[in-house]
């Protein structure tokens, strides 16, 4: 088992591979990047087959919208841009290399330096990145077992598809700050309109974790940030109670085990044999083209959680987990802007609408429920329309459908009760049900908060609280004077 002081010397690192979702084309060819839900092999063409004499041409959106990605994350955008080729074998390569960026070798990447900040335990944490690259996707291997017998068939729909890969400096001293920082760069990419997160694969990571000096651990192809700190975990437990490991090792995470497990000895970088790409030539970007990028950029995370604190006086917890999603943040601000509560936006908003959301399985930006419609809800329950559980029960069955609350709530009956007139049947009724707590509650209060909660129960909580109870203590009152 490792010493104390080696046990501090936990260092964990990231690979972030991203596909540039708001590109309709792949990287190098004009092959349609939407390949999800496509037949095999359907958006395939000779260039991204690598069949002999094509030659590959960059997509410009995908250089600028990587540029982009560069300045978000405060990283220096290189003037001189060389594509390499990193050869290697394995199925889904189909030109056995992977056209991508390499800071060495005669290649260069687009961006260097850079940070992710997050906040850890109260404090914010800046974690650095090593470089931002430019390659393309491979294809995917699609395993089928029938009788028994399992093959393995190529999808090549998936090959040539731009993408960005951001990679950490090993500076993360705890799994939970690599899944912070995922998260982080996700909710960036997406507030920058370069990435929708809604896209089963659209971000994958590998992660590599070491131990006070000793070899690295990789651990491939984790596509939830849930199983990348489940991941680092694991190895970091076997880590401190295994001797130390003498060559870096590449594992695979296995989900349904909880557990990972070695594919190979991790390849060294020779072992790729990098050199410059020779179908591209190189590219250079001058600063006219950065500085436009630069003034395009949309709001940030970091800077829109400062708004919302400055705006809307709510705290900055609260405005961080509203910015953890793009879209939940802008159905905030447009709720806000329409009723201006913003405390009661955002706790209906997160505690419920959310909620449900997610129960059903609904992707928040094609939700048939408006922000129109919370605000209705919420003003409704301000003037006394309706309660806050009959609330609760309204949006439960409207956020799926998109029905008008107004009109719910009107087909429904649902709305308050206050007319002692329509209140007395239903609590005499009680009463003559239960005749031995007339006396009690007479005598008790809390059998007469117990009355009151049955009442409530038989009219669905519709009943206004204090007109109930005066007209149960009125009842009480006039069958006592009677018995």
């Amino acid at each position: 088992m490792l010493s104390q002081e080696e046990t501090g010397k936990l260092k964990i690192g990231l690979e972030i591979h991203v596909q540039l979702t708001n590109l309709r084309t792949k990287l190098f060819c004009p092959c349609p990047s939407d390949y999800r839900g496509k037949k095999p092999n359907e958006n395939v063409c000779p260039i991204c087959l690598g069949l002999p004499g094509t030659l590959p041409q960059v997509n410009k959106r995908a250089v600028e919208s990587a540029i982009a990605v560069c300045l978000a994350f405060g990283a220096k955008v290189q003037p001189y841009v060389v594509f390499s080729r990193k050869n290697y074998f394995y199925p889904d390569m189909n030109k056995n290399y992977q056209i991508t960026q390499y800071d060495k070798a005669g290649g260069t990447t687009i961006g260097v330096g850079g940070y992710v900040t997050i906040s850890l335990d109260g404090e914010r944490k800046k974690i650095p990145l090593r470089r931002i690259q430019i390659e393309e996707d491979p294809g995917r291997l699609v395993h089928v077992e029938k009788n028994g017998v399992r093959k393995t068939y190529i999808d090549y729909n998936r090959a040539g598809i731009a993408l960005v890969e951001i990679v950490t400096e090993p500076a993360m001293h705890q799994p939970r700050e690599a899944r912070m920082v995922l998260e982080k760069v996700q909710t960036t990419l997406e507030h920058l309109g370069v990435l929708d997160p809604s896209f089963e694969g659209s971000m994958r990571c590998d992660a590599n974790i070491s131990y006070a000096g000793g070899a690295r651990i990789e651990i491939k192809n984790i596509s939830s940030f849930k199983e990348v700190e489940q991941a680092l975990r694991f190895e970091q437990l076997r880590l401190e109670y295994l001797p130390k490991i003498e060559s870096t090792v590449t594992k695979r995470w296995g989900e349904k085990e909880g557990i990972t497990a070695t594919s190979r000895e991790k390849e060294m970088e020779e072992d790729y044999r990098y050199f410059p790409e020779p179908d591209i030539p190189p590219i250079i970007i001058d600063e006219e083209i950065i500085e436009k990028i630069r003034k395009n950029l949309p709001e940030l995370p970091d800077d829109r959680i400062e708004r919302l604190v400055r705006e809307y006086g709510i705290s900055e917890r609260l405005a961080s987990i509203i910015v953890s999603e793009k879209p939940i943040a802008d159905f905030f601000e447009k709720t806000v802007k329409i009723l201006n509560e913003p405390e009661d936006v955002a706790h209906w908003l997160m505690n419920e609408v959310v909620r449900r959301w997610r129960e059903c399985g609904i992707d928040y930006r094609y939700s048939r429920f408006k922000p129109e419609n919370l605000a209705k809800l919420i003003r409704m329950v301000k003037e006394g329309v309706i309660t806050t559980r009959i609330a609760k029960q309204v949006l439960w069955e409207i956020v799926p459908t998109g029905e008008d609350v107004e009109e719910y709530v009107k087909r429904t009956g649902l709305r308050i009760i206050r007319d002692p007139e329509e209140l007395s049947p239903v609590i005499a009724k009680f009463l003559d049900d239960n005749p031995r707590l007339i006396k009690e509650a007479f005598e008790n209060e809390r059998v007469l908060d117990y009355i009151c909660g049955e009442v409530q129960k038989r009219l669905q909580g519709r009943a206004d609280p204090i007109i109930l109870r005066k007209e149960i203590e009125r009842l009480i009152g006039e069958k006592m004077k009677n018995a």
